[in-house]
């Protein structure tokens, strides 16, 4: 003991740096230190849906030893006995002495599975690093896909790679990255994503690239300012790109010189500062361009900023709806994306009220990813499991529906979830009805619809009918197809097509952004739209 002002205090205290031990490495770290602060700083992966305001619960460690007290957070997400045994939210935990952590064993094992997944064709054993290829990338909020080309075989598919977009250390959100961004942290976030995409097409060598993202990932790829995409009236810095080389989309310098400095890079033209090149490449891919007389399209895109087009021959109109994560795992409490281990499918029998489940790759359970929490909370009010307001049975409502349960883990699904699922839901049908309404038709005059985004791949739209989050049309009449990831496609198209800019340029000049707040009817179906 030593004292202070007169006041006794342990030893420990007169420390200013503390030692932190982690995953087989000490990291020395100031007294105070916020632990989600240090995890950035090294660069060190941990989800944060919420952006470190504490409210997600993802970001979860385990303190071996030197656990800090307990916060209002950390009593919100475990119970007495996980924060004796020292469990903590990283973006809560302030480190005061020294100390070891571990991260949840599902979160590990979730990043396991997606640290750059591939796909690579058996037949195809061609050097990567000859320089005969070609890539399409597109990056969203949650994922980074990619697709190696060889046009010399008629554009054929060599090799897919997908990984986690590690600006999530920042937020699950655009809005969170434009914040963060203009905090300070826009470099931190562009090499975040530069790193993600070198991972990607790592001993790659390229002639040409094509790249498409929504507004505000193209902004912080290239390094604009995101000043304008985070107050009224949102203006973005630009829409449209010239070519450049994929070096200095990398952000690479003129000394450091590298194999892409002779890589043609295109990135896709938005059309606003929230409907992006991502939804361009879309339309482009289903040939938005050249729709039949008499015939109407619909495109919805289940991400994070719910973009969705409705198309004639004549206009396009355009809309985005502040989703959020749920689509793609984030925001709910056992949620995941979609990974090995995942659960995608669930069938809940009525009368037994007990849930069975497949998961992505069929193995072990570790979460619940978009297109399994859709299914669930249809199948929880198609058996009376909630109402239609949402509002779980009293059975179920102090713990939740239990997927699975083990010696180690529960997966569940709570009230909670239900509501985040439910503003999701709201999001997308009041979206739809609005877009329809503002382009002068209804649900009944689409003749097709397209559902896109990455997890639509997993989707059966048979088994959501109980959320109504699809006008019942376009369920009823077979007219919707689940089309996966077309902003990808888009890029894949443009790398074999010559007159790809002339089409482009034509969607966007014939679309128009529709404010869904400005309209008259949003927040009525808004509200209409929640109920299940």
């Amino acid at each position: 003991m030593y004292k202070l002002n007169g006041v006794k205090l342990p030893i420990a205290a007169m420390k200013e740096h503390m030692k932190l031990l982690y995953n087989g490495k000490t990291y020395n770290i100031s007294r105070g230190t916020l632990l989600s602060e240090l995890f950035k700083r090294e660069n060190m992966d941990i989800p944060m849906v919420c952006a470190g305001m504490g409210r997600c619960g993802k970001c979860k460690v385990r303190f071996v030893s030197g656990a800090p007290r307990a916060t209002s957070a950390d009593s919100s997400f475990f119970s007495e006995d996980e924060i004796k045994s020292g469990w903590r939210l990283a973006c809560r935990a302030v480190i005061t002495e020294d100390a070891e952590i571990e991260t949840d064993l599902s979160t590990a094992k979730e990043d396991k599975a997606f640290s750059i997944k591939e796909e690579s064709r058996e037949d195809k054993c061609e050097d990567l690093s000859s320089g005969n290829f070609v890539a399409a990338i597109d990056i969203g909020t949650t994922t980074i896909a990619a697709a190696i080309i060889s046009p010399k075989d008629g554009n054929d598919i060599i090799k897919k790679a997908v990984t986690m977009n590690h600006q999530r250390s920042y937020g699950a959100d655009v809005i969170s990255r434009i914040k963060a961004a203009n905090e300070g942290n826009a470099d931190v976030l562009r090499k975040l994503v530069t790193d993600d995409l070198k991972g990607l097409l790592k001993n790659v060598a390229l002639k040409e690239v094509v790249i498409a993202g929504n507004t505000t990932m193209l902004h912080l790829l290239v390094g604009d300012s995101c000043e304008g995409l985070g107050i009224s009236p949102y203006k973005p810095v630009r829409l449209s790109y010239p070519e450049m080389s994929f070096s200095e989309v990398l952000g690479v310098t003129f000394e450091e010189k590298d194999i892409y400095d002779e890589t043609e890079c295109r990135i896709m033209p938005g059309i606003s500062a929230f409907v992006g090149a991502d939804i361009v490449s879309g339309m482009y891919a289903l040939d938005f361009y050249k729709i039949p007389e008499g015939k109407t399209y619909m495109l919805i895109d289940l991400g994070t900023n719910g973009e969705m087009a409705v198309a004639d021959s004549q206009k396009i109109t355009v809309c985005s709806t502040a989703a959020g994560p749920v689509f793609e795992g984030g925001g709910i409490s056992c949620g995941m994306a979609g990974v090995s281990g995942a659960i995608e499918h669930v069938k809940i029998d009525k009368e037994k009220k007990t849930a069975d489940y497949r998961t992505i790759e069929n193995t072990e359970p570790l979460g619940i990813c978009g297109s399994g929490v859709l299914e669930l909370v249809s199948e929880l009010r198609r058996c009376d499991i909630v109402d239609e307001t949402g509002l779980l049975a009293d059975e179920y409502f102090e713990e939740g529906f239990i997927l699975y349960k083990d010696e180690k883990k529960t997966i569940s699904f709570s009230q909670n979830d239900i509501r985040a699922l439910q503003l999701a839901k709201a999001a997308i049908r009041s979206g739809i009805d609005t877009l329809l309404s503002e382009h002068g038709i209804t649900s009944a005059d689409v003749d097709k619809v397209y559902i896109a985004g990455g997890f639509s791949e997993h989707l059966d739209i048979d088994m959501i009918k109980a959320l109504k989050m699809l006008p019942e049309e376009y369920i009823n009449k077979n007219i919707t197809e689940c089309v996966g990831n077309t902003s990808l496609k888009g890029c894949i198209k443009a790398l074999g097509d010559c007159d790809y800019q002339k089409k482009i340029t034509d969607i966007a000049a014939r679309s128009s952004e529709i404010s869904l707040a400005g309209t008259d009817t949003f927040g009525e179906s808004f509200i209409s739209a929640m109920n299940l």
